[in-house]
């Protein structure tokens, strides 16, 4: 069973086969779960398993099937698939970008569009274009749900019906509907569900420790009781470090990792101590230190078998 353990956290997929580099495209930094994996297909026909950091390319088509996965553009934006989502990649140029949603949800921060830059998205019954915000489209049977939850005044997105007949701006805060009757008015965004907003969001994107942009991701694999951690500092420089967890009380429990720290390597500890036991249910503190620099992550052990 995947659960995410804190708002921050980042659960990832990690795979040993190697990335796609030709073309141009996304590069995939973060899968949100194991079992079922997320797929994709470039001919629509024959589907394979979504490799850690590989590159969709233009007419790319993504299952998430039961699983969450992350997408980041090289110019900062995100997507983030739900489960049981189909995303296809239509167009992409790097000024400009059409997605099509058939099923599912997927949430999309999208930073400033240069000039001549746009990002489309199209449901069955819906076009969604925006000029640079945090929003979220869910498509059900006769009907798309688009969510604005960018704060800064300035957000919008600007919501259709397929055949674009009607035409209306949603603002920062605000959610809409494309219905067969046609698109509904603009209204406030629930708080409840503004704030299970920014938990995704942090999940998404993760959190850097100040001014500069480096992160600690920290994800969890757990199949049939058994638990692993998957260890990266994303962005810090390379250099020595130590990858070290602390129990609850704050001592040092076990040195995961001690040596060249790379920000593209990934480390792991098995939820086990020093001695090879199992560790005991309870919170831990994964932290990594390099260069006078700390990075830290909470998480949970369950009991193990």
């Amino acid at each position: 069973m995947f659960r995410i353990l804190d708002s921050a956290l980042i659960c990832l997929l990690v795979a040993q086969a190697s990335a796609l580099s030709a073309g141009k495209g996304a590069r995939v930094d973060w899968v949100l779960q194991m079992d079922p994996e997320a797929t994709y297909s470039t001919d629509g026909k024959t589907f394979t398993e979504v490799q850690p950091r590989q590159r969709f390319l233009e007419g790319t088509r993504i299952l998430t099937n039961g699983s969450r996965l992350g997408v980041r553009y090289d110019d900062g934006t995100v997507v983030r698939l739900m489960p049981h989502s189909d995303l296809t990649i239509d167009h992409e140029d790097g000024a400009s970008r059409t997605f099509s949603l058939l099923a599912g949800a997927a949430r999309f921060l999208v930073e400033k569009l240069g000039s001549g830059g746009s990002l489309d998205v199209r449901t069955p019954n819906a076009v969604c274009a925006v000029k640079g915000t945090d929003f979220e489209v869910a498509v059900e049977p006769a009907r798309t749900l688009a969510r604005v939850y960018a704060t800064h005044a300035t957000a919008g997105l600007e919501v259709a019906d397929s055949g674009g007949r009607q035409r209306l701006l949603v603002h920062a805060g605000e959610e809409s509907e494309v219905l067969p009757a046609g698109v509904i008015q603009p209204r406030p965004i629930p708080a409840e569900v503004l704030q299970q907003a920014a938990k995704r969001f942090d999940a998404i994107t993760g959190e850097y420790d100040g001014a500069a942009p480096v992160r600690l991701a920290v994800g969890l694999i757990q199949f049939n009781g058994i638990q692993r951690f998957v260890i990266r500092a994303e962005g810090l420089a390379a250099g020595p470090g130590t990858i070290t967890v602390y129990d609850a009380a704050g001592a040092p429990y076990v040195t995961v990792f001690k040596g060249g720290l790379d920000p593209e390597d990934f480390h792991y500890w098995d939820a086990h101590g020093p001695d090879g036991r199992p560790a005991a249910p309870g919170t831990y503190r994964i932290e990594v230190e390099s260069q006078g620099r700390k990075l830290a992550k909470y998480v949970m052990v369950e009991r193990q078998p």
